[in-house]
C-alpha cells in the first residue's frame, strides 16, 4: 500500500514516467517492509502473547533470517530512493529511522507512537509528488486524510493487542484509559479523516467524479466500522475492525489512483 501511495502522489501531479514510478514504488514497498520486519523482531515477546501464530513468535522463522531480510529491505529501499535524488533519499532514510525508533521506543508511548505510524502512512503521497517535484494542496489534503485514518486504526489496534501490550509495558490508550475510551478516540480520528477526505472536492471541481462518488462509499463504510467499535470494544471485534479498515484504506487508494489517471 505504501508503494501504491507513492504512485498516487506522482499521478496527482501528472508524473507518469515508468522509471520514476517503479523506483518510487520500490522505495515505499521496501522501506515499509523493513519497518514491518523490525516490528516483528522487536515485538516478538508481545506477539508470543497476542499473535503466537506469527512466523517469529511461533518459531517457524529464526531471528537471524528476519534480520537478514530487514537489512535486504532497507538496502533496496535506500538504493531505490538514491536513484531518484537527494531529497528522496533523505525522506526515505528519515522514515526508515523513524520506523526503527518507533519499534524501539515510541510504540510504548501510546498516542505519540500511533502518530508516528500514521505519519509513515501519509508520507508516500508527498514522496510521490516530489519525484516530479511538485507539492500542492491536494497532496497535503490526501496526506492529512491518510494520517487521521492511520491514527484511528492504530488506536483500534491497541484495543486488540491490550493483553500483550499491558504485560510488556506498552502504554496505548486502551491500556491506560480502557477500551471504551480508546474506541471513542479512534472514532474521532476516523471522523476527522472522513471530513478531510472531502477537501479535494473544494480545491478542484474535477475531483467531484469519480473521486467524490467513490470516496463517499468508502467513507460510509468507515462510519459503519466506527459504529461497530463503539458498540463492541472487545479485543476480538477490534481485531476484525482494524483489518476491515485496512481494506477500506486500500479501497480509498484505488479511488485516488483512478482519479489521478484522469
Amino acid at each position: 500500500m505504501s508503494g501504491i501511495g507513492v504512485i498516487i502522489g506522482a499521478f496527482i501531479v501528472k508524473y507518469f514516467l515508468l522509471y520514476g514510478l517503479l523506483l518510487g514504488f520500490a522505495t515505499g514497498f521496501f522501506i515499509t517492509g523493513f519497518a514491518m520486519i523490525i516490528n516483528d523482531i522487536l515485538d516478538i515477546n508481545i506477539d508470543r502473547i497476542n499473535r503466537p501464530e506469527r512466523p517469529l513468535a511461533s518459531g517457524r522463522l529464526e531471528l537471524r533470517s528476519a534480520r537478514y531480510a530487514a537489512l535486504m529491505m532497507l538496502t533496496l529501499g535506500v538504493l531505490a530512493a538514491a536513484a531518484l535524488g537527494a531529497v528522496e533519499l533523505f525522506i526515505a532514510a528519515l522514515f526508515a529511522l523513524l520506523s526503527f525508533f518507533y519499534n524501539w521506543r515510541l510504540k510504548r508511548l501510546g498516542l505519540l507512537g500511533n502518530a508516528s505510524v500514521a505519519a509513515s502512512m501519509s508520507i508516500p503521497f508527498v514522496f510521490g509528488s516530489l519525484i516530479k517535484p511538485e507539492l500542492n494542496s491536494l497532496i497535503i489534503s490526501l496526506a492529512l486524510t491518510a494520517f487521521f485514518a492511520g491514527v484511528g486504526r492504530e488506536v483500534i489496534k491497541g484495543i486488540s493487542d491490550m493483553k500483550g501490550d499491558e504485560k510488556m509495558g506498552v502504554r496505548t490508550i486502551a491500556v491506560t484509559r480502557g477500551s471504551r475510551q480508546a474506541a471513542v478516540v479512534s472514532s474521532g480520528f476516523i471522523i476527522a479523516a472522513v471530513i478531510t477526505s472531502y477537501i479535494p472536492l473544494l480545491l478542484d471541481t474535477r475531483w467531484w467524479f469519480p473521486y467524490g462518488a467513490g470516496i463517499t462509499v468508502v467513507d460510509l463504510l468507515f462510519l459503519v466500522e466506527i459504529g461497530s467499535i463503539l458498540k463492541d470494544g472487545s479485543g476480538t471485534n477490534a481485531y476484525k475492525v482494524k483489518n476491515r479498515i485496512l481494506f477500506l484504506m486500500l479501497a480509498a487508494l484505488v479511488v485516488y489512483i483512478i482519479q489521478g489517471l484522469i
